[in-house]
């Protein structure tokens, strides 16, 4: 589950760094 949750967080600040990559 430890791992599962650093995946998902990974993945959240990966895709939130892009979204803020392409808005600002």
């Amino acid at each position: 589950m430890t791992q599962k949750t650093t995946l998902y967080e990974g993945i959240g600040i990966y895709t939130f760094s892009v979204i803020n990559g392409i808005y600002v």
